[in-house]
């Protein structure tokens, strides 16, 4: 719809002549212009849409909109903008560090981290998790922004590194064809493992090696926790956002549904957290390919799929606008969709 937007607010005549003069203007609108109306037709259709695709098509509740309008403002870059400061003084003590630094996206904390922990390095390498959101999404930003290179360790089920493999990643820079080893990342929860929770131990366990094994090194630990709090919720750490338990409780209520109509599910069904990964019954009626448009069309449950090797497994995320009879209402059109 990009494109169509920007048209219809256009009043440059010369950038409008521009947009019409590209390759395929014509088709594109035409696309955009389908796909609208086909949403507004499927809102109508149904009393609801359901989308489970990510946690990130979370709408604000009117007190959220409401709590943005009256905030007060100032000049950031001036250090005089009271919420902004309000905000990182309260992460920084909710999470007893120093201090905080708001960004708009996970993406770019993920990056300001690897730069704060490796500019001092030229030849800095990290240890980096195999199916990690860093590696897989992030466009390479460690490497083309950050310069950073990466060694990669395959995770376990339940989003953990071998520690021996990581000991074995370890690198110094005596040798001229070695990058140092200068941070470990990890990723809690781990969403492409199925938004798995790392135990507190076990981040124990890494922080000793990096701080202590290897201090003399300098090596940093960073933790991509764009679902820090989930995972908080799920081990029963006190945060102030005890509302994601019934997110947990709607992912594995769709967990236990698929699992019980004989769907895949990685780790035998097990899930921590807001996020189920699912894979068709052996004998399914509907192409994979099929299912995501079935479900929209037939039931207006948006689902996301090509996860996995193969492209074999979906994904759904619960938030705070899917409720149970959202859940059930899904569980009901894909099962009916596969099985029946």
């Amino acid at each position: 719809m990009a494109l169509l937007v920007r048209v219809s607010k256009l009043v440059d005549g010369n950038a409008v002549r521009y947009l019409r003069s590209q390759p395929n203007y014509k088709r594109k609108i035409a696309t955009q212009l389908q796909y609208r109306t086909l949403a507004t037709s499927k809102a109508n259709q149904f009393s609801r849409i359901v989308d489970l695709r990510s946690d990130t098509v979370t709408q604000p509740t009117q007190s959220m909109l409401f709590t943005a309008t009256q905030a007060p403002t100032g000049d950031d870059v001036m250090g005089e903008d009271p919420t902004i400061l309000a905000l990182q003084e309260y992460v920084a003590d909710l999470f007893g560090k120093e201090s905080a630094l708001y960004v708009p996206t996970g993406t770019m904390g993920n990056l300001c981290a690897i730069l704060a922990h490796c500019h001092y390095n030229k030849s800095a390498e990290m240890i980096l998790g195999k199916h990690s959101h860093i590696n897989l999404y992030e466009g390479g930003g460690y490497a083309n922004l950050a310069g950073v290179s990466a060694k990669f360790v395959t995770e376990n089920d339940d989003g953990m590194f071998d520690l021996e493999e990581t000991q074995d990643s370890f690198r110094v820079d005596n040798d001229d064809h070695y990058a140092k080893t200068t941070l470990i990342c990890l990723e809690n929860t781990h969403n492409m493992l199925g938004g798995v929770a790392l135990p507190p131990e076990y981040v124990d366990r890494i922080g000793t090696l990096a701080h202590e094994t290897w201090r003399e090194h300098g090596v940093k630990v960073h933790i991509d926790g764009a679902r820090i709090f989930n995972s908080a919720i799920s081990q029963s750490v006190s945060n102030n956002v005890e509302r994601l338990a019934e997110d947990h409780a709607n992912a594995q209520t769709l967990a236990r549904e698929l699992q019980n109509a004989g769907f895949y599910l990685p780790r035998n069904g097990k899930v921590d957290t807001n996020v189920v990964f699912f894979g068709l019954p052996e004998h399914c009626k509907i192409s994979k390919e099929q299912l995501t448009r079935s479900m929209f069309d037939e039931y207006g449950v948006k689902i996301l799929g090509g996860y996995n090797s193969g492209g074999k497994l979906f994904r759904l995320v619960t938030h705070m606008d899917v409720g149970k009879d959202d859940i059930k209402q899904t569980v009901d059109g894909i099962i009916s969709l596969c099985c029946r």
